[in-house]
């Protein structure tokens, strides 16, 4: 750890697109309904790919139990999106409730939520100005390459060993990486315990399941129930991976340093709608499933949103060459006054 005396600073005087109190109110709602579809749905994908691929191991031939298996691995991926919108408490009207489906989505997922809460609160409150978040940092640039992911987004065993290796250091209260040891160091002394007692229940929990499995001889199932990080990442890597890439670092416009992407519904709804990234950074209050109304109450004043995935790698490749020849580079999105300026119709 390089400095132990790091402080977390309070939030900065973001700017956010104006909204009158009856919006807000309107926005912020939550409900349990449209709560319990964006909770159940991914719920039932991954049941139905995880029978599937139990089904082809059983019935078909191997080349079946790869593309099952990739299909299985590709939706659990989006299990750090779920417990992302469940620790921030708008998913559902009750607490108990939001808390319950978050560790289910934590244990499915193998992830810490208690750990990544202590780290995105601060991401929120200081996006992107370092020493103060450094859950996502852009300097010097990130660089992705087609051997990154093809290296990542298929078969990674190295991933699901780094994640078990993760939680069992933090299962002894050892706390690897400066970032990780600023944030559970911050906490009081219970809900730092907390970190500790989730990471031991989730080794527990899985060695309990594997063993079950390799005892009834359905072995099979520690691949598709406890081994889901070690493979299919690769659209959750294409998606995720766009949230910040390439734009501003230290600057309080959350349309600078945040980038919002159009994707099909289908897409949205595994991502649990966090494309409206900026709209989010703003009303982090705002249910995520109410997004997308937030963004067209806000569009007028936040920048042209990227169609799809491919035209958005296609921006991210631009500025990270441009990066290896001016490492200090920076998109700046285009702003409706920039646009102005530049003699393009403002949008309505």
């Amino acid at each position: 750890m390089k400095d132990n005396n790091i402080k977390i600073s309070k939030p900065t005087n973001w700017y956010r697109v104006p909204l009158n109190k009856e919006q807000l109110k309107s926005l912020n709602a939550r409900d349990n309904v449209k709560g319990g579809i964006q909770t159940a749905g991914p719920l039932l994908i991954m049941g139905f790919t995880g029978i599937l691929a139990c089904a082809s191991v059983q019935l078909l031939s191997w080349p079946f139990w790869i593309l099952t298996a990739l299909l299985h691995g590709t939706v659990t991926k989006f299990t750090s999106n779920a417990i992302h919108e469940l620790v921030h408490g708008t998913v559902f009207k009750s607490g108990w409730t939001n808390s319950f489906f978050c560790q289910l989505f934590a244990f499915i997922g193998w992830h810490n939520h208690h750990a990544f809460w202590a780290s995105h609160s601060k991401h929120h409150k200081n996006t992107l100005h370092s020493p103060h978040d450094q859950e996502v940092v852009l300097s010097p640039p990130q660089h992705f390459t087609a051997k990154d992911f093809l290296r990542k987004g298929f078969l990674n065993i190295h991933a699901m060993i780094d994640i078990i290796s993760k939680h069992f250091q933090i299962g002894i209260g050892y706390f690897k990486g400066e970032w990780l040891q600023i944030t559970v160091d911050a906490l009081k002394e219970a809900d730092k315990k907390k970190v500790i007692g989730w990471s031991r229940l989730l080794l527990l929990g899985h060695v309990g399941l594997s063993v079950m499995f390799l005892i009834s001889g359905y072995w099979y199932l520690i691949i598709f129930v406890s081994l889901t990080p070690a493979y299919g990442s690769w659209l959750f890597y294409l998606i995720n991976n766009t949230q910040h890439t390439g734009l501003m670092d230290n600057t309080k416009d959350f349309r600078l340093c945040c980038r919002t992407i159009d994707l099909n519904p289908f897409f949205r709804f595994l991502y649990w709608q966090m494309n409206y990234h900026t709209a989010h950074h703003m009303y982090p209050g705002v249910p995520c499933y109410r997004l997308s109304d937030l963004h067209k109450a806000i569009e007028h004043d936040l920048p042209s949103k990227t169609s799809g995935i491919w035209e958005t790698w296609r921006q991210i490749i631009t500025i990270q060459n441009r990066q290896l020849q001016e490492p200090d580079y920076q998109f700046a999105q285009m702003l409706p006054e920039t646009e102005i300026l530049h003699g393009m119709t403002p949008r309505k």
